[in-house]
């Protein structure tokens, strides 16, 4: 929403409390059974009627905490641009404006999520889907405003998995293998390749922070951060439980997923670089993470730490395009 937003030309103050009310959109499916709600096969038409509640049930839980243009805009998300929606069967612009930018934000996220009774479309297939839909399911300007939006964060990732690439290539893999403790960054060895990483990031705004991390038995922990201060670094030997596409790289597969971050300081995106031994193997990743819209008007959020450093976070994974080799040029 946060991108949409942006792209739509909606003002900062407003996009914050947009990303508010994304997160809280669906909460009234707490309403309905899981079983419902993760069932593998078809709903029957009484499990459709209880899951169409939830927009409903949404809105009066968030109703003492926004508008009632941010509260109707959760109403309505499941409203159709063709009138053949719920729960009201609105059409066109008789749907609220923020009800039509969530729907189509919704549904994308929908369509490139993994769900228990289907797997995640691909980038091309929710792109198509997105355009042949324009104009029944969702409002035309709306599509067009989001597929601007995707290919602006597409850019922006193939420039963070670049400067992944290119912090990889810093770090020697033999000397990253000997750091695995708070200990170990007393060694000349740490301080030169953090000091290599930043100084990477500072030539490349707005990337904020550069990370490796590796596997130790079955544990994964930070090796290498820049973090310049107690508050935002992750120390040598910290445990940390990586996400999918984190998972992927440090496994040695590829990553196939744009990763995301949302919290209290913006929207961010990162890219994964593998570092591997003499031999070819994997041994370790190194992240790179920049926003990936601005600021949301907030000037600590330009040098605040992303949200899941060290606090935890929502991080997930969304298929923006298979990742491809990262040029030195993007």
């Amino acid at each position: 929403m946060t991108m949409l937003g942006r792209e739509l030309g909606w003002p900062s103050e407003r996009l914050e409390e947009l990303q508010n009310v994304a997160f809280l959109h669906d909460i009234g499916k707490i309403g309905v059974s899981d079983r419902v709600l993760l069932k593998a096969g078809p709903l029957t038409s009484e499990e459709w009627e209880l899951v169409r509640q939830h927009p409903g049930i949404s809105a009066e839980i968030v109703r003492p905490l926004f508008d009632s243009e941010l509260v109707a805009s959760v109403r309505h998300h499941h409203e159709r641009f063709d009138g053949k929606g719920y729960p009201d069967g609105l059409a066109g612009e008789a749907i609220p404006l923020v009800a039509r930018a969530m729907c189509v934000v919704d549904c994308y996220d929908a369509m490139s999520c993994r769900r228990p009774y289907r797997p995640a479309l691909s980038y091309r297939q929710c792109l198509a889907e997105l355009r042949r839909c324009a104009g029944t399911q969702f409002d035309p300007e709306m599509v067009a405003a989001f597929l601007r939006a995707l290919r602006r964060l597409r850019r922006r990732r193939a420039r963070v998995d670049a400067l992944a690439v290119q912090a990889a290539a810093l770090i020697d893999p033999a000397t990253h293998a000997l750091l695995r403790s708070r200990a170990d960054e007393t060694r000349p060895q740490y301080a030169e390749m953090v000091g290599a990483l930043r100084q990477l990031r500072d030539a490349h705004p707005p990337v904020r922070f550069i990370t490796s991390y590796a596997m130790v038995g079955d544990q994964c922990i930070t090796v290498l951060d820049t973090g310049d201060t107690e508050s935002d670094v992750s120390h040598c030997g910290d445990p940390w439980l990586p996400e999918d596409e984190l998972a992927r790289v440090l496994a040695g597969e590829s990553s196939l997923a744009n990763v995301l971050i949302a919290g209290d300081v913006g929207v961010w995106v990162s890219g994964i670089a593998p570092l591997r031994d003499a031999q070819g193997a994997v041994v370790a990743a190194v992240t790179v993470d920049a926003p990936a819209v601005e600021s949301l008007g907030r000037p600590e959020a330009a040098t605040a730490h992303p949200p899941w450093r060290p606090c935890s976070s929502q991080r997930r994974s969304a298929s923006a395009g298979p990742r491809s080799r990262p040029s030195p040029t993007a």
